[in-house]
């Protein structure tokens, strides 16, 4: 389960000394790493889709669900499906995921791969 952190395989900081990440390799790993057949679960906050997703989560620390979509099935993956338990209408998606005004209560989508047998 990655709950709450793939926005950050697109994150560096410096103040934080966290480097520069490659999504697709992190994927690769994550890939190689399971077992056939087994399932990874994403949750993360909800992006409005624009063309800069390191722009985006540097701002917001959200992440388009396309994006995400997009990475893991290039990864190899494949979507076994969805939820919406944690859609918030009220999230306009412009604020940082920790203003105040919305911590606690973003936007969020659920997803669930399955690695091919």
């Amino acid at each position: 389960m990655l709950n709450l952190n793939y926005h950050d395989t697109y994150w560096e900081s410096t103040k934080y000394k966290i480097p520069r990440m490659d999504p697709a390799k992190f994927l690769k790993v994550v890939y190689a790493a399971m077992k056939p057949g087994a399932v990874i679960g994403v949750i993360d906050h909800v992006a409005n889709p624009n063309s800069d997703t390191r722009a985006t989560v540097e701002k917001y620390h959200r992440i388009d669900p396309n994006v995400v979509r997009g990475d893991f099935e290039r990864a190899g993956f494949r979507f076994a499906g969805s939820s919406n338990l944690l859609h918030n209408s009220a999230d306009k998606h412009d604020l940082m995921v920790f203003d105040p005004k919305i911590r606690g209560s973003t936007d969020r989508f659920i997803f669930k791969f399955r690695k091919p047998r």
